[in-house]
């Protein structure tokens, strides 16, 4: 071929390629995602081929850079080598109990150095690890313990985890060991660390596993390389000193901490750091713009995903409140493509058209999210622990072709015109009143967008007398301040502006601190069930007056003519 001809191709290639950017302006998102996306695949693919795992990983960075920091945890540094040798002790103890591969052993410790060590040191010998939630206790606790084919239990230092393992064990059959001190009629592991040898572990004792295989388990509701800061427990009081202090680059951050960071006073270094990025997920789109712009963070990436999910979204173009993009372009060249269903709210299963297949829904419009399950994806092995029936609950089949197979996020998202996604709300939170869709985390949104609000959680109840769930939330307002007359009336008049009629809270609850899980998520389920009742209820309410026009005092006087009221 001539150079004349490869310049008329370069040239084709260059026109078409602005002709496309020109009819296609959100290409270039594509091509944004594509040159970050292609970095990752890289990496992935290259732990597939190598079948590398994150112990693999972990010994490789070991060996390169062992003098260097890993964690750091209260002003104490810990080198990659000097970790490598606690896991190394930890290895060399579990050697000895001769498990075998299906079996786990449970750790059930606090934020510590301790935790991560120990998990690296079953992680050299292949064993699953079960992650406890420190903060489950009772018949709970022991149901994860005995659904796991745990083995053994290593609890951490504190006397509440010691009382929370010493009170189930006349129902434990498994050997416990405490860090620490401890009582004498207990195991001591820290005793077992002491005599225990730093010798590694040869990789053929984890010959067994790959890739693919499980590595721990997780109740649901790394690094590689660059240095962690941790706490024992989060302070926003602390984060930013924590932040300058180490000169921390990178913020890992769960959504719901975000809010607590906003609600601090303004400070004059609030944009004095090093920070260039955060990740996450979980970042409600109301404090998306405040957060980046008070705290000058350069790049807010969000991601969206499942610990079980076959595939994730993730948001490189720093678009704010967006989880993701779905773009036709970058669904043709994605092994695990995603969709947006339309789905019954009942049921919170897919709508079908008469051929039985299922049904995209408009830009704009809220869909069911569903994934492909890639070839890399061993779905005979269970997305859980436990019997097939668990996983085939979360599998869509038939969607669009006889036989094929997705996987169901169990949230529904919608996009904008650019294909950028954005959550809407956890499917099963929506509700119906007054024959309409109400999305929670949109009238939260729009609700915390009051300076005076710190976090809203809104839900459903029953009332007596109308079909559906009318709404309702729970508020935590900035400094413990009280929801004075004034501040009601606020609220009042900015649902009127913002919200339809029916979207608009009926009954307001002032509580002094959010409940939430252990992963920071929202607690609705208890407070679906107290409802609105004076005499369940405790903290104080307000149910909304049209009469009044704003938000009146609910107690057991006014409960009835609550009632009696149209709603």
């Amino acid at each position: 071929m001539s150079s004349k001809q490869l310049m008329a191709v370069g040239g084709t290639a260059g026109v078409s390629l602005i002709a496309w950017r020109t009819m296609f302006p959100w290409i270039e998102y594509d091509l944004q995602t594509m040159k970050a996306g292609k970095k990752v695949a890289k990496r992935y693919n290259d732990d597939i081929i190598n079948k590398r795992t994150i112990i693999d990983n972990f010994e490789a960075t070991v060996k390169k850079i062992p003098k260097k920091t890993f964690v750091i945890l209260d002003d104490r540094c810990f080198s990659y080598e000097y970790v490598n040798d606690q896991a190394c002790r930890v290895a060399n103890i579990v050697i000895q109990w001769n498990l075998k591969k299906e079996d786990s052993v449970s750790i059930f410790v606090h934020n510590s150095i301790e935790y991560i060590w120990t998990f690296l040191g079953l992680q050299k010998l292949g064993v699953i690890t079960t992650l406890l939630n420190i903060n489950i206790r009772g018949d709970p606790l022991v149901n994860a313990i005995q659904v796991t084919d745990t083995k053994a239990i290593i609890v951490g230092q504190g006397d509440d985890l010691y009382n929370a393992i010493n009170e189930l064990r006349g129902k434990l059959d498994v050997p416990v060991y405490f860090m620490g001190n401890c009582a004498e009629d207990v195991q001591s592991w820290d005793m077992l660390m002491m005599k225990s040898s730093p010798a590694d572990i040869s990789p053929t004792i984890r010959s067994h596993i790959n890739i693919f295989t499980s590595c721990c388990y997780i109740f649901t509701s790394g690094t590689t390389g660059c240095t962690v800061v941790i706490r024992k427990k989060f302070s926003a009081h602390h984060f930013w000193e924590d932040c300058r202090k180490y000169k921390v680059t990178l913020v890992q951050y769960i959504g719901e901490l975000l809010r607590y960071l906003i609600a601090l006073p303004e400070n004059p270094l609030d944009g004095n750091h090093n920070i260039k990025y955060f990740l996450g997920n979980g970042l409600r789109q109301d404090i998306w713009t405040p957060i980046q712009k008070r705290f000058k963070i350069p790049y807010i990436m969000e991601f969206f995903g499942a610990s079980e999910g076959t595939a994730l979204m993730y948001n490189l173009c720093n678009k704010p409140g967006a989880v993701g993009r779905i773009s036709p372009l970058m669904n043709r060249l994605d092994p695990a493509p995603k969709y947006l269903l339309k789905y019954d709210l009942t049921t919170a299963t897919p709508l079908r058209n008469k051929s039985g297949r299922c049904i995209e829904v408009r830009i704009g419009e809220p869909g069911l999210l569903i994934c492909g399950i890639p070839p890399t994806c061993k779905l005979e092995n269970g997305l859980y622990k436990g019997n097939m029936e668990l996983t085939e609950k979360k599998i869509v089949r038939n969607v669009f072709n006889e036989g094929d197979a997705y996987f169901n996020f169990g949230d529904s998202l919608y996009l904008d015109k650019d294909y950028f996604a954005y959550f809407h709300d956890r499917v099963g939170d929506t509700f119906r009143w007054k024959g309409e869709n109400v999305s929670t985390t949109e009238v939260a949104n729009i609700i915390t967008v009051l300076s005076f609000i710190i976090d809203a959680n809104v839900y459903g109840v029953k009332v007596p007398g109308h079909d559906g769930r009318a709404g309702m939330a729970s508020l935590v307002l900035k400094g413990n301040e009280k929801l004075t007359s004034e501040k009601l009336k606020e609220i009042y008049h900015h649902c009127e502006q913002k919200l339809p009629k029916y979207a608009r809270p009926i009954v307001l609850r002032h509580e002094k601190e959010m409940r939430t899980t252990g992963t920071f998520k929202q607690h609705k389920v208890t407070l679906m069930g107290e409802g609105f009742d004076p005499n369940v209820v405790s903290d104080p309410m307000f149910y909304l007056s049209t009469e009044a026009k704003t938000y009146v005092p609910l107690s057991q006087t006014s409960h009835l003519n609550f009632l009696q009221s149209k709603l």
